[in-house]
């Protein structure tokens, strides 16, 4: 989990509030930082000994996962306008997100500080 994590964290662009700038980041870097969320998203959905590995990475935090996949999401559809993309495909992503902000909610979000959702 800790190699998911830091994975993650070196493909995101955060501005100077702590925020993550999509519009800094590459496209390359996006695709694996929103697939890396949901890898992080199946493991924990699969077992809750990764999700208890997790709450121990140094700097874990969920919120930026769930910018990420959000903001991907979002792209999908936009780009798609309904053509090419499956709905199995958004709702597997939308699965994932629900069960991020899930953990979020559930107070095990790590280290939130002043990062917004």
């Amino acid at each position: 989990m800790d190699f998911l994590w830091r994975l993650f964290v070196s493909k995101i662009k955060r501005n100077g509030k702590g925020l993550i700038d999509f519009d800094r980041m590459k496209v390359d870097s996006l695709v694996v930082a929103a697939y890396t969320s949901v890898l992080i998203g199946c493991a924990i959905k699969e077992s809750s000994a990764n999700k208890y590995a997790l709450l121990e990475v140094p700097g874990w935090n969920v919120v930026p996962l769930i910018q990420v996949l959000d903001y991907f999401i979002v792209c999908h559809e936009e780009a798609d306008q309904g053509r090419t993309v499956t709905e199995d495909f958004i709702g597997s992503l939308t699965e994932v997100l629900s069960l991020l902000k899930e953990l979020l909610e559930s107070g095990h979000g790590g280290d939130t500080g002043n990062i917004r959702a």
